[in-house]
C-alpha cells in the first residue's frame, strides 16, 4: 500500500492550490465526492504539472522485489540525422527517479503502460526482460495515439527516431544481447530510455522531455474514449462536475469503485457506449481526477459478508481548504489504524461542517468488476448514534430483563459455541462498552442475530444493512423468518439463548427508532418499542430469584406480568402470549431439572409446528404437576407462567391463529430464554 504523509497539507502554501480546486458548491453526487477525493490525493502526491498523471505507487512494486539491477536504460543520441545506439544503463531504480522516467501505469489484470518507460512482471530472467525490447517497449513509438502527437508536436522527431531504431534488427538485436548477457538472475524490472540531442543539455530521461509527456497524456486520455467496442465516446458539452461549459467530455473513463463499466452490458442491453458522455458527462481533466480517488476510497471500505462495505464522509456545506486539510487527515489515519471506523472518526469533526456519508455495498463480480448490492446517500450522523443510544437503552435499563444482579452496565457475555475458536469471542450487540458504531460497520449487529448464506447468491444482510443506516425501515417479517432459521442453525447441544438475546435487542432497538415495517396488521405490535424504553419507570424486579425460595415467588410473578406488559406484541396477542409462556415454563423447568435431556433439549425450536404445539403443551403442563407434587408444593410451581398459557391454549383453537410459524417460533424461542434465566446471569 503506498505511503501517503498525513502531514502534506500543514503549510499553509497550499491553501491557495486547494481554493482553486475545491468545488464552490455543496456535494450533490458520488462524482463530487470522488472528485474532492482525486483532488486531494493527486495535490499530496504529485503536486500539478505532469507529475499528476505519473504513478508512484505500481513503480513502488519494483522497489519491493528487491533487486539491485532493476533500472535498465537503453541509452540513444539523436543527434545527427540518424538515431544511434550508444549502449545499455543498468542501475537500481529508486521512487524518487518515476518522475524522471515519466512511468504511467494503468493499473488492471493485464496492466496498461501509458509510458514509454514499461514496467516488466516479477520473476522474469533476463532473457524475458531483453525480449521485452522491441515489442511492447520500442513498439510504443508506433501507436496511432503517440503518432498522432508526434506529427502535431516540435520534438516530434524524437519519437520517430526510436520507431526507426525499431526498425533496425541488428542493433534491436544488440540490444538484446547486452541486456542478457549482463543481468542474472529472476526479476522485476524497467525498460526505458536516455537520449541525447545536445551535448551540453546530457542524456535526458523520458519525463524530462515534453513530448513524452504529451504521448503518455494522449495515451492516458484514449482509454476514456475508446475501449472494447465503443470506438469513440465524446463530446463537446458542461462538465457536471466542475460546470465549466465547452467542454470536450468523454465517456469511458474508469470508475474508482469499478461502477458502471464497459463491459457491463449484461445490466443495460441496450446501452449505446459511444452516447456514455451524454450521461456521464466528465472532462478528461475531471475524468483523470476521479480515476485518482481510489487510494482515499479504499481508507473507506472494509470486507463484510463476502461483500465490500464502503462509508465515505464528505460535507454537505461547500469544502473549504481546512475542511479538506481535515478530512484529508482523517482518510490517511484510517489507511494504516483500524482500531476504529472511518464513521467513528469522522464524528470528531467540527459541527458545523455539515457531516454526510455516501454509504454503499459492492459485491465483487470479477477483478476490477463490482456489482452494486444497495446504496443510501446523505446520510447522517445522527441515526447511528441514536440506533447505539437504543440498543444500550435496552441493555441498561431498570427492567433488568438481560441483565446480571451484579453488572449495571449491561451485559457482556462470550458467545457459545462448539467451536472452540469462538471461546473467546464477546456478543458486540450484548457489550455496551462496544461503541455501537464499530458493532454496526463491523457487521456484528446482523452477523450476531442472522443466518449465515451461501455468500454465492448473495447475502441479505448487506442490504439490510445498507437500508437501516440509509433510515429506511426493514420488514419484520422478513427479521423473524431470519431470526428463527439463525436460532435452527445454532442450537447444536443446548439451545442458543445468547443469540436469541441478541436478536431481542435488535428487534426492540430497530422498533425504538422506527426501522421496522410489516407486510399486514398481525406484525404491527412488534414494530412498537417495549414500553421500558419510552419511560423512566421500574416496571419489573431486578434481584436473583431461586424458584425454590418462596419469599421470591411475589417478585418473580411482577417480572413474568411486567415483561408481557412491557410488550405489545405480547400483552395484544393472547396467541403470542401463549407461545411465549409455553418456552418461558419448559425454560423454568429445564433449570429445575437434573437430566442429561432437559425439556428444552427435547422440544427445542426445530420442532414446534401448529400440529406439535397442543401436544408440547399438554406434555408441559403435566411435567409441571408432576414436579409441583414431587416438591410437596402448596399449589403448583410457575403457577403465573401456567395459567397463562392455560387460559390461552384452553380458549384459542391453534388452527385459526394467524401468526406466522416463524412468529411462533420466534416467541418460544424468546420465552426459553427468558424461562432458562439468562437474565440472572446462568
Amino acid at each position: 500500500m503506498e505511503d501517503l504523509d498525513i502531514n502534506a497539507f500543514e503549510d499553509s502554501k497550499w491553501d491557495d492550490e486547494l481554493e482553486s480546486l475545491l468545488l464552490d458548491r455543496p456535494v450533490t453526487s458520488l462524482r463530487d465526492i470522488q472528485y474532492l477525493y482525486g483532488s486531494l490525493y493527486l495535490l499530496a502526491t504529485s503536486g500539478v504539472g505532469n507529475e499528476r498523471y505519473y504513478t508512484p505507487d505500481d513503480a513502488d512494486k519494483v522497489v519491493e522485489d528487491g533487486s539491485d539491477d532493476n533500472l535498465i536504460s537503453i541509452k540513444v543520441d539523436v543527434q545527427g540525422d540518424e538515431p544511434t545506439f550508444e549502449g545499455v544503463s543498468i542501475q537500481q531504480f529508486r521512487p524518487e527517479l518515476t518522475s524522471k522516467l515519466g512511468y504511467s501505469r494503468k493499473d488492471t489484470s493485464r496492466g496498461a503502460e501509458f509510458s514509454l518507460t514499461f514496467r516488466t512482471a516479477g520473476g522474469k530472467f533476463p532473457e524475458e526482460i531483453a525480449g521485452y525490447v522491441d515489442s511492447p517497449f520500442l513498439a510504443w513509438s508506433e501507436e496511432d495515439h503517440v503518432q498522432k502527437v508526434a506529427t502535431e508536436h516540435s520534438d516530434g522527431h524524437l519519437i520517430q527516431s526510436l520507431d526507426t531504431l525499431n526498425q533496425d534488427t541488428e542493433t534491436v538485436s544488440e540490444i538484446k544481447d547486452e541486456i542478457s548477457g549482463r543481468l542474472e538472475g529472476k526479476r522485476r524490472a524497467f525498460l526505458t530510455v536516455k537520449l541525447r540531442r545536445d551535448e551540453d543539455e546530457g542524456w535526458l530521461w523520458p519525463g524530462e522531455i515534453d513530448v513524452f509527456n504529451k504521448a503518455m497524456r494522449a495515451r492516458l486520455n484514449a482509454g476514456m474514449r475508446s475501449k472494447n467496442q465503443t470506438d469513440m465516446s465524446e463530446g463537446i458539452g458542461v462538465d457536471m462536475v466542475t460546470g465549466e461549459s465547452d467542454q470536450v467530455l468523454v465517456g469511458l473513463m474508469d470508475d474508482p469503485l469499478r461502477y458502471f463499466l464497459s463491459k457491463q452490458l449484461e445490466k443495460f442491453p441496450n446501452l449505446d457506449g459511444e452516447e456514455a458522455w451524454r450521461n456521464h458527462a466528465v472532462s478528461e481533466n475531471t475524468a483523470f481526477v476521479i480515476q485518482n480517488s481510489t487510494s482515499l476510497l479504499d481508507a473507506c471500505g472494509h470486507s463484510m459478508f463476502g461483500v465490500k462495505l464502503y462509508t465515505i464522509p464528505y460535507f454537505s456545506e461547500p469544502t473549504t481548504p481546512e475542511m479538506a486539510k481535515d478530512l484529508y487527515r482523517l482518510l490517511v489515519d484510517a489507511r494504516t489504524n483500524d482500531e476504529t471506523t472511518v464513521f467513528e472518526r469522522a464524528l470528531e469533526l467540527p459541527d458545523d461542517y455539515g457531516l454526510r456519508f455516501y454509504v454503499t455495498v459492492v459485491d465483487k463480480v470479477q477483478s476490477k468488476r463490482n456489482n452494486v448490492v444497495s446504496d443510501a446517500r446523505s446520510v447522517t450522523e445522527y441515526l447511528p448514534k441514536e440506533l447505539g443510544d437504543a440498543r444500550n437503552t435496552v441493555l441498561r435499563s431498570d427492567s433488568g430483563y438481560f441483565r446480571k444482579k451484579d453488572q449495571t452496565d449491561g451485559v457482556s457475555v462470550q458467545k457459545e459455541s462448539s467451536d472452540s475458536s469462538d471461546e473467546n469471542e464477546y456478543w458486540d450487540t450484548l457489550n455496551p462498552s462496544k461503541n455501537f458504531a464499530s458493532v454496526f460497520f463491523g457487521g456484528s449487529f446482523l452477523h450476531e442475530t442472522l443466518p449465515q448464506v451461501d455468500l454465492s447468491v448473495g447475502d441479505p444482510r448487506s442490504r439490510m444493512l445498507t437500508k437501516i443506516f440509509g433510515g429506511e425501515a426493514v420488514s419484520v417479517d422478513e427479521l423473524l423468518k431470519g431470526y428463527v432459521e439463525r436460532i435452527c442453525d445454532d442450537g447444536g447441544e443446548s439451545f442458543p439463548s445468547m443469540t436469541v438475546m441478541a436478536q431481542y435487542v435488535q428487534l426492540s432497538t430497530l422498533a425504538a427508532t422506527d426501522l421496522l415495517t410489516f407486510a399486514d396488521d398481525t406484525y404491527k405490535p412488534l414494530t412498537t418499542a417495549p414500553h421500558y424504553m419510552t419511560t423512566d419507570s421500574n416496571t419489573a424486579n431486578d434481584g436473583e430469584q431461586a424458584e425454590n425460595d418462596q419469599t421470591s415467588t411475589e417478585a418473580r410473578k411482577e417480572a413474568f406480568q411486567a415483561f408481557l406488559d412491557d410488550h405489545a406484541a405480547l400483552s395484544e396477542s393472547p396467541e403470542r402470549r401463549a407461545v411465549f409462556s409455553l418456552g418461558a415454563l419448559i425454560g423454568h423447568l429445564s433449570r429445575y431439572q437434573d437430566v442429561s435431556q432437559t425439556m428444552a433439549d427435547k422440544y427445542p425450536v426445530s420442532n414446534v409446528t401448529m400440529m406439535s404445539l397442543p401436544r408440547i403443551t399438554a406434555k408441559t403442563i403435566d411435567k409441571t404437576q408432576v414436579y409441583s407434587s414431587q416438591n410437596q408444593y402448596d399449589g403448583v410451581m410457575f403457577q403465573e407462567v401456567l395459567t397463562e398459557l392455560s387460559d390461552t391454549m384452553s380458549h384459542e383453537k391453534i388452527n385459526d391463529w394467524e401468526l406466522s410459524l416463524p412468529d411462533i417460533k420466534f416467541h418460544y424461542s424468546l420465552g426459553l430464554a427468558y424461562g432458562l434465566g439468562y437474565r440472572q446471569g446462568n
